[in-house]
């Protein structure tokens, strides 16, 4: 009996400490100061650029996530669709999601001490982005030790910033995180939800390798939004931040400039920062912050608008003693928002916020 108290009396001092530990590191950050690479101030749109690579940073270090799953995270992100699709007129859309691949990335390789193999993601960035080739970070093999490096005559991150890359890649790339998560709050808690993801993705992958399979674009793109939407919100709730943090965040996000106006046609880009932006500011609602219901409304109607989808998909804010946030049409049905390619069921996702859990 004393020997089975004792365990139990250990135990429970030992949780109250792993919830101390993991009430501590509930973090603060600050979004909203451009950082001063080298004396190369950024201004206007790229200034916002380089706020949102802070966020995709901050996240990919202060997500309690294994390594495994980070690389997972990474790799589903990696596959978003930027393609241009000639046969559907599709343009260039969310192509700072490459982007957010190499921070995640990133952070596997800190955690398994290994060299980041993350520059796929500008590679690809620059490519659907139009800029130089030469803005992107190139490979060169040392003889001697065996394993790829960086080339040596690789541009300048000064030069690179100036001509429209939104972050200093090669400092990033050769620094280690600062202010890494402790491993002792390193979690398995998703790591099988996160595998079922990439696996389905690897599925999708597969397809391009069977000759005797009917590739169909459309299933794929829409499943592959399906899982990355999964994983804005998983990553929103998981994200060791206050509600405060989370909702500065969103703004960041949601502040990201998606029309562009080239020959009197607009363009749109980026959507999916807005549905990024909407899971941070739906966490921060959640998590207390009541300031953030306009911003849940305005980031979800902004991805509507820059993806072309219905008005009637739309959310609306109620304000009474305490502000809610609904559908503007509620008998909008999962299959219309099937039609539209809308990648989450949004009414069982804002129930709780219109009418309480």
């Amino acid at each position: 009996m004393k020997i089975a108290a004792i365990l139990f009396l250990a135990l429970f001092l030992t949780g109250i400490q792993n919830l101390s530990v993991a009430s501590q590191t509930v973090r603060l950050r600050q979004f909203a100061k451009v950082i001063d690479t080298k004396g190369n101030k950024l201004s206007g749109e790229g200034a916002d650029a380089e706020r949102r690579m802070q966020v995709f940073e901050a996240i990919s270090r202060d997500l309690p996530w294994t390594a495994e799953s980070l690389r997972q995270a990474g790799i589903i992100l990696q596959h978003t669709n930027t393609e241009n699709e000639p046969d559907d007129g599709e343009e260039y859309r969310s192509q700072e999601m490459h982007l957010f691949t190499f921070f995640l990335h990133k952070e596997y390789a800190r955690l398994i001490e290994r060299k980041s193999g993350a520059l796929l993601g500008p590679y690809r960035y620059c490519r659907v982005m139009g800029l130089p080739v030469e803005l992107d970070v190139q490979w060169t093999e040392d003889k001697d030790l065996k394993k790829p490096l960086i080339a040596r005559n690789t541009i300048s991150d000064d030069e690179r910033m100036k001509r429209g890359f939104p972050f200093a890649l090669l400092a990033s790339y050769l620094s280690t995180n600062e202010d890494p998560l402790p491993d002792s709050l390193r979690t398995t808690i998703r790591d099988n939800e996160m595998n079922q993801l990439y696996v389905a993705d690897q599925q999708t992958r597969s397809l391009f390798k069977k000759d005797e399979m009917i590739f169909n674009r459309t299933i794929e793109r829409i499943g592959d939004s399906q899982r990355r939407a999964r994983l804005y919100e998983v990553m929103a709730e998981d994200v060791l931040w206050n509600a405060r943090t989370l909702f500065e965040a969103a703004q960041v996000m949601n502040r990201t400039k998606s029309t562009l106006k080239k020959q009197r046609k607009t363009h749109f880009r980026f959507q999916e920062n807005h549905l990024l932006a909407f899971f941070l500011a739906r966490q921060a609602y959640i998590r207390g912050e009541r300031d953030a219901a306009p911003l849940i409304v305005e980031s979800l109607n902004n991805y509507l608008r820059v993806s072309q989808m219905p008005e009637s998909f739309r959310l609306k804010l109620i304000r009474q003693d305490e502000p809610r946030v609904c559908l503007q049409e509620e008998r909008v049905s999962v299959e219309q928002w099937g039609k539209y390619e809308f990648p989450f069921h949004l009414g069982r996702v804002i129930k709780p916020l219109c009418y309480g859990k």
